[in-house]
């Protein structure tokens, strides 16, 4: 009786921290103005900003196993509450320039800031890029962190810092990494090579040419030995790379998949994207093909859906591999919050689990 009421409040737990990461607002953009939408289309916030139309990384580009989309708003998401923004400089009737500014979720500036690139929130905190006079005309860009009224956290600069992450966060000194608290102390000395994110109170790194994963007292929990390693997933699945392969180790450091695949993405709500003989397919949490690789590119689940590509064009299935929403758009991202960032011939747009357009450029 214990054990299954601790399992019904662990899933409760889980459920509500989902609800309360999912967006509340969508970032919408239209003639290099920026505004934001609720989850039925309708405009919460009036595009009284400036954002510029972005492309993530390409995972053939970037770091093996990164999730492939075209088409994005830049760093304009709500993230506790928060986004980065930039606000229009008006000379008379015209637009001469643009600055920085945190609002809430009203549309109300909190904070006009110096700082051309903030990270996401996370934990009260976001990184943000610093630059710092080291001449007359010279700068360096150092990297601290901003509190939620857009003040200067700590009073620390790094040569580099990410976001939080289970109350701690990656910094760069002397170019090795080690990991500080939400105090700015340094609770793992830099040390490593190459750093992920602490999630499920691991956080793999890069020692010696090899990743392994480090607990919070810096201590190695699973050796070095891998070729590359992400976080490990809410699944309690790692992925990792060995021989050119990418398969999947367990909390113990021992193999649940084999490593067999081109490519791989971590796991999301029971299943993991990944590619056989150049085509993406899924494996679930037994480590079985879930839904063969037949697909062009995919990306991850979310919200009971994954966006798949399929003869130049994507759409969305559900687990069992059928096709919720029909291959339609140019590019599609994961859905959150109940909808999904699509793009239609070359316009941004939304959609609902339905598939229906609820806002578009």
């Amino acid at each position: 009786m214990f054990l299954k009421l601790s399992f019904c409040l662990f899933l409760t737990a889980i459920t509500a921290f989902a609800q309360q990461s999912q967006p509340k607002l969508f970032p919408i953009t239209s003639g290099g103005r920026l505004g934001y939408i609720d989850s039925t289309g309708r405009q919460i916030i009036p595009m009284n900003f400036l954002a510029e139309k972005t492309q993530i990384i390409d995972s053939k580009k970037g770091l093996p196993g990164q999730d492939v989309f075209s088409f994005s708003v830049g760093d304009a998401d709500f993230n506790e509450g928060i986004a980065h923004v930039r606000i229009p400089i008006k000379f008379w009737i015209f637009t001469i320039g643009s600055k920085p500014a945190l609002i809430d979720e009203t549309g109300t500036i909190i904070s006009q800031t110096s700082y051309n690139w903030i990270g996401d929130y996370s934990e009260g905190l976001a990184a943000v890029e610093i630059p710092v006079k080291i001449g007359e005309y010279t700068y360096q860009t150092e990297y601290g962190f901003l509190d939620k009224r857009g003040a200067r956290a700590f009073g620390k600069t790094f040569e580099w810092a990410g976001g939080f992450s289970e109350n701690l966060a990656a910094f760069l000194k002397n170019g090795k990494y080690g990991f500080i608290n939400t105090k700015g102390e340094i609770v793992i000395e830099p040390q490593f090579d190459n750093t992920g994110k602490f999630k499920n109170k691991l956080a793999p790194v890069l020692k010696d040419g090899k990743y392994g994963f480090i607990d919070k007292e810096g201590k190695f929990n699973i050796p070095p030995k891998f070729e590359f390693a992400r976080e490990f997933s809410d699944d309690m699945f790692a992925l990792v790379m060995e021989k050119g392969k990418y398969g999947f180790i367990d909390r113990d450091g021992f193999y649940f998949v084999q490593p067999q695949f081109e490519d791989a993405g971590s796991f999301s709500e029971g299943m993991a994207r990944v590619v056989v003989n150049g085509k993406a397919g899924f494996v679930d949490a037994k480590g079985n093909i879930a839904i063969p690789a037949q697909f062009d590119d995919a990306g991850d689940f979310s919200g009971g859906l994954a966006a798949v590509k399929q003869n130049g064009v994507w759409g969305y299935i559900n687990p069992k591999g059928f096709f919720f929403i029909e291959p339609q758009f140019t590019s599609a991202q994961a859905f959150k919050g109940g909808l999904a960032q699509v793009e239609v011939r070359g316009k941004m747009a939304y959609i609902d689990k339905s598939g229906k357009i609820v806002w578009r450029e």
